[in-house]
C-alpha cells in the first residue's frame, strides 16, 4: 500500500508544475537572448518580470502544497507523527483567521469583496493548520468567484463545536459535480481535508449551480 501510494503521488506531481514552470523558461529564455541584442520596451520588460516572479511563488506554493500533501497521507502509516501533528497548545482563532484572510484576499486584489463574521474562540489544533484550511478555501472561493461578488467567511460555535463558513456567490457546482469532486478536486481542497480529518473534524460542501458554494468546517 506504502509503495502504491508513492507511486501515485509521484504521479500526481509534473502536471501541476507544467504550465508555470513553461511560462517562467519562456519569459526568461527571451529576456536572456534580448540581452544579447536589444532589450525589449520598458512596460515588456516589466510585464514579463512580473509574469516570470508571480509564476515562480505559484510554483513554490504547489511545491509547498504537493510535499504537505505527502506527509499528511503518509501520516496514516505512521501512528507515531501524527500524534505528535496532533498534540498542540490551544489558540485563539479570530487574530488568524483574520491575517490568513487578508493575504488571500490581497493576493487576488479582492479585499473589499471579502465579509468577516468571526467570533473569538479557544480551540486546541494547530494555528499552521487554521491557516493552510482557511486559505486553501479561501483560494478555491476566489478561484470560482467574480472579483466584486462577496465572500463571507464566518465562525461560530454550535452545540460546543467549533464552526468555520466559506460562502461564495461563484459559479457553484451540479449535483454530480458535486458527486464527483473527492476524485476531481485540487490539491488544496485535499489537503483541507486531511487536515480536518487529522484534528478529528469533518469538511462539508454545499453547492448550487451558478449560485455559489458553501465550505463548513
Amino acid at each position: 500500500q506504502l509503495d502504491t501510494l508513492r507511486i501515485n503521488l509521484a504521479r500526481t506531481l509534473p502536471p501541476d508544475l507544467q504550465v508555470p514552470l513553461t511560462g517562467i523558461i519562456g519569459f526568461s529564455g527571451i529576456l536572456v537572448e534580448s540581452g544579447l541584442n536589444v532589450l525589449p520596451e520598458p512596460e515588456d520588460l516589466l510585464d514579463m518580470q512580473t509574469y516570470i516572479y508571480e509564476n515562480a511563488l505559484r510554483m513554490q506554493r504547489r511545491m509547498s502544497n504537493y510535499l504537505l500533501y505527502y506527509e499528511l497521507k503518509l501520516l496514516q502509516y505512521e501512528p507515531a507523527r501524527k500524534n505528535e501533528w496532533q498534540q498542540c497548545e490551544s489558540i485563539m482563532t479570530k487574530d488568524i483567521i483574520s491575517a490568513s484572510v487578508r493575504k488571500k484576499a490581497q493576493e487576488f486584489d479582492r479585499q473589499e469583496d471579502v465579509v468577516l463574521e468571526l467570533a473569538e474562540t479557544e480551540i486546541q489544533i494547530p494555528a499552521e493548520s487554521v491557516q493552510k484550511i482557511v486559505e486553501e478555501l479561501l483560494d478555491n472561493a476566489f478561484h470560482f468567484s467574480e472579483p466584486g461578488t462577496l465572500v463571507h467567511v464566518m465562525t461560530a460555535i454550535d452545540e460546543n463545536q467549533w464552526m468555520l463558513k466559506i460562502i461564495d456567490r461563484g459559479c457553484g457546482m451540479t449535483t454530480e459535480q458535486l458527486a464527483n469532486l473527492k476524485q476531481r478536486s485540487g490539491l488544496g481542497l485535499k489537503i483541507s481535508h486531511l487536515l480536518v480529518q487529522l484534528h478529528n473534524g469533518k469538511l462539508v460542501i454545499e453547492s448550487d449551480s451558478n449560485q455559489g458554494t458553501t465550505v463548513t468546517v
